[in-house]
């Protein structure tokens, strides 16, 4: 644990050069985040708003969907949609929820490559991810207050999560288990920004990255009960 949100710290890169530099600051940005994230986290204000953190979350999610939906439409990768929806027909007994849970994804569903709607997923795929981003956090916050790991508020943990999202931009390399990689990377990342922004100690970061399979469990549980 590191006391250090003073005003003498300048604040990393990506926020204090401004929104003319994202381009050039993107990737010193992302080396930072995924190499040296505890003293990435040293110089994050944990108060100067989400704006950056949400275009940084932005960049980070539209490059992994747009490479991603190219990717099965010139048939590099399979297509996930058509393996989901022969999931549903082995596992849905229900006729009435088979076909809800369909309806919800078949425009993706595809006979060849070169049917894959790309700009529909990309604009369906980037509307979600900014809802479960916002859903998510916002429960992830919660039991971090209830748990008192918390303890710099809101935009702390916003900002922890936002910047953490990095290893996503891995998801595109078709290696095996970089699923597992990038969860991996991810928990070892937001548990050095939970103990630099919200300046606490290991235990207690430790306890915070537990806290994001239960806040992911909870919204399965909740979208479950809801469609």
């Amino acid at each position: 644990m590191v006391q250090h949100q003073s005003e003498e710290i300048l604040n990393i890169s990506f926020e204090r050069e401004g929104f003319s530099n994202i381009p050039r600051n993107i990737i010193p940005t992302l080396k930072s985040i995924l190499m040296t994230p505890r003293n990435f986290f040293s110089q994050m204000h944990i108060n100067k708003g989400f704006i950056f953190p949400s275009v940084f979350y932005i960049i980070i999610s539209l490059f992994n969907i747009c490479v991603t939906s190219l990717a099965i439409r010139f048939g590099i990768a399979d297509n996930p949609f058509n393996a989901i929806a022969a999931q549903f027909k082995e596992t849905v007994t229900d006729q009435e929820i088979y076909e809800n849970l369909i309806s919800m994804i078949k425009p993706f569903i595809t006979q060849s490559p070169s049917d894959f709607p790309v700009i529909g997923y990309i604009f369906k795929a980037f509307f979600i991810n900014i809802v479960v981003f916002a859903l998510f956090v916002s429960v992830w916050h919660l039991l971090l207050s209830v748990s008192k790991v918390s303890r710099n508020g809101f935009q702390a943990s916003f900002r922890i999560l936002a910047y953490s999202s990095a290893p996503l931009i891995l998801g595109v390399l078709p290696f095996p288990f970089i699923n597992l990689v990038i969860l991996s990377w991810i928990f070892i990342i937001v548990g050095r920004g939970i103990e630099e922004a919200h300046e606490v100690f290991p235990n207690q970061a430790f306890l915070g990255t537990l806290m994001l399979p239960i806040t992911a469990l909870i919204l399965v549980l909740i979208s479950g009960f809801v469609f």
